[in-house]
């Protein structure tokens, strides 16, 4: 009989550094969403596809959780919403923010790191051939992925 698989071990989310929350501010600053997106799925230990549908919700509020999750500096945060969501800016991040409560956040956020690592934990073991979304750690330059 095949032994019980190990239980995966519950995602970390640890505060952003200051290495990583500066980049977000440079790469919202610049809009470079591509490039906050990379530094988001770094930060989060998580794969470029779940920062990606992070970014890609137009309300902002899932971006939102994320930066209160990490622990990221408020006003850093709000110049971030506000340059990846221009309908966030004057006033409207600050709102954001305080209809957050950074306990559901950052329960939040670690259950979309668990979805994720089951997600692509998933993929790994399939037969299917790689489709350009592999962690962040693995990220191909998108010449390779497109080919």
């Amino acid at each position: 009989a095949a032994a019980p698989a190990a239980a995966e071990p519950e995602p970390v989310l640890a505060p952003a550094g200051p290495v990583h929350a500066a980049l977000m501010v440079r790469f919202a600053r610049a809009g470079e969403n591509g490039m906050l997106s990379t530094v988001l799925a770094d930060t989060l230990d998580a794969s470029l596809w779940l920062s990606e549908r992070i970014l890609l919700d137009l309300s902002g509020r899932q971006l939102a959780e994320t930066l209160v999750a990490l622990d990221l500096d408020r006003l850093d945060t709000v110049f971030i919403l506000g340059r990846v969501y221009p309908h966030l800016a004057i006033g409207r991040a600050e709102a954001l923010l305080d209809a957050i409560r950074r306990d559901e956040a950052f329960e939040r956020v670690q259950s979309w790191q668990r979805a994720d690592r089951y997600t692509h934990a998933a993929a790994a073991n399939s037969d299917r051939p790689d489709d350009g979304t592999a962690s962040h750690g693995e990220i191909l330059p998108f010449a390779q992925r497109a080919g």
